[in-house]
């Protein structure tokens, strides 16, 4: 298990900055070492829950995120909490001492003040989350309406096939009974229980026993599987993911040999992702066909999306300090520049997502690979070469230098598709992370600068470009 969890911790391990030691004695896993966001922390905790055996998780990493004004990290968080598409309706009030983040106020349900807590979280500089918001439902729902609610979904999740979990459901708290095979799986049905207006849930009667896996109960889960099932199960699964909740009677679920397709409309991208994951993750789905729509507002201010998503991206734990160059037109954003791995680029496509008013993401970001060395020339070479064969006409002049590996490129392209395909082209002859100067001919920049050249770059200072990762503080 040990050298399982060694090889899991490269998940976490987004800069060098980061290192995480594991160590194992009795199904008690510990965590140590050191991480730089409280997101990626937390994550470690939740993947290391996923493995059987594991009777109980230790995380002692050290955080060292960027250091950070508490004001500043206030605004942040507050920010962070309404321009999300999905928690701006929320009476939350925030306030950071010492890199905490102390949230109260009051939402609906438990599912809300578990999004309250993860927006919070993702913000770089954030070191703990004291989340002391109330859960106070605006409506009494039955005890058996809530029962029922609760059972579907747990009858409906993957994550829970090959188990038993009895639902009691008394005065709005749920007492759950029963034996789960991981830690992961305590947490999802403890999650589950945690329904629009239920109260509080009690999971202590959850015992985990690695040894329940025998195949009994998933046979007869699937068997027991039809469209029907999988489309009801489908929606309830959306009508209780905060995320989605708002846009529940415009979606259409439909399901045909195991292929759900949803249709309908909903406010913004976050809804559209978050719909498909929802049925994803639900027993017995083979295929989603996401055709749900993102309504687009003529009124919506393109120059505004970009500035409050390019805000999102800075103050993301995961890719704050990466340079990203945001563009949007009617509400579509496309991300363009460098990012050091696919999670990266993913978390970057999700934060940008997040944002009201979007609609869509064309996530065009080059994820650079570790740096193999190679000579100047022979990446010159290479570049020059993918170059002379690429879809440019002869209108664009691209310069491209190397210095110990790096490569700086700088001339015009015509669009930001081009200045991103160079990018692209560099990085596949070997570059060492690509420095961009290239001007953008028939796209204007908006007062942006591409991305930033060291000042040490071929030994003196360019005098040009401001990182759009650098953060005033």
């Amino acid at each position: 298990m040990a050298q399982w969890l060694h090889r899991l911790s490269c998940s976490f391990t987004y800069s060098t900055s980061n290192e995480m030691d594991v160590t194992v004695s009795e199904g008690v896993v510990t965590l140590s070492g050191r991480i730089n966001s409280l997101r990626g922390r937390q994550r470690a905790t939740e993947a290391t829950k996923l493995l059987r055996g594991v009777r109980s998780v230790i995380n002692q990493m050290v955080l060292l995120p960027p250091q950070r004004k508490d004001d500043l990290l206030t605004l942040d968080v507050e920010h962070a909490l309404t321009q999300n598409s999905a928690t701006e309706s929320y009476q939350i009030i925030a306030a950071v001492k010492d890199g905490i983040a102390h949230l109260g106020g009051t939402v609906d349900s438990h599912a809300e003040r578990r999004l309250a807590e993860f927006v919070t979280a993702g913000v770089a500089g954030i070191v703990e989350v004291d989340n002391r918001i109330d859960v106070e439902p605006k409506q009494h729902r039955p005890d058996k309406e809530l029962a029922a609610d609760i059972r579907g979904l747990i009858a409906a999740s993957p994550m829970l096939e090959d188990t038993t979990v009895d639902v009691v459901v008394s005065e709005g708290t749920a007492v759950l009974n029963g034996v789960v095979g991981t830690l992961a799986e305590r947490d999802t049905a403890e999650e589950l229980a945690s329904v629009s207006r239920i109260r509080s849930v009690d999971v202590r009667g959850l015992k985990i026993d690695p040894s329940i896996r025998d195949g009994v109960r998933r046979r007869s889960r699937y068997a027991e599987l039809s469209d029907e099932t999988i489309a009801d199960a489908v929606r309830l699964t959306l009508k209780h993911d905060p995320r989605v909740l708002s846009f529940t009677e415009t979606i259409e679920v439909e399901s045909k040999d195991a292929v759900v397709t949803l249709r309908g409309d909903v406010g913004h991208a976050t809804a559209k992702r978050a719909a498909e994951l929802a049925a994803r993750n639900t027993l017995g789905v083979d295929r989603v066909r996401n055709r749900l729509n993102v309504a687009w507002s003529e009124d919506v201010n393109d120059a505004e999306i970009e500035d409050f998503v390019r805000a999102a991206l800075l103050r993301d734990s995961y890719v704050g300090d990466r340079d990203i160059l945001v563009r949007s037109r009617r509400a579509h954003v496309d991300l363009f520049g460098l990012v050091d791995s696919k999670f990266e680029k993913y978390a970057a496509q999700q934060t940008a997502e997040m944002h009201r008013g979007v609609v869509h993401v064309n996530n065009n970001l080059t994820v650079v690979n570790a740096w193999e060395p190679r000579g100047d020339s022979e990446i010159q070479e290479a570049i020059d070469e993918k170059l002379k064969w690429s879809f440019f006409d002869k209108a664009s002049d691209i310069e491209v230098r190397v210095d110990n590996g790096v490569a700086l490129l700088q001339g015009t392209v015509d669009t930001w598709r081009q200045w991103q395909h160079v990018m692209d082209i560099a990085v596949k002859a070997g570059a060492r992370r690509p420095h961009s100067q290239l001007k953008i001919r028939f796209q204007p920049q908006r007062g942006r600068n591409p991305l930033y050249v060291p000042m040490d770059f071929g030994g003196a200072p360019t005098g040009e470009g401001v990182s759009p990762g650098q953060k005033d503080e």
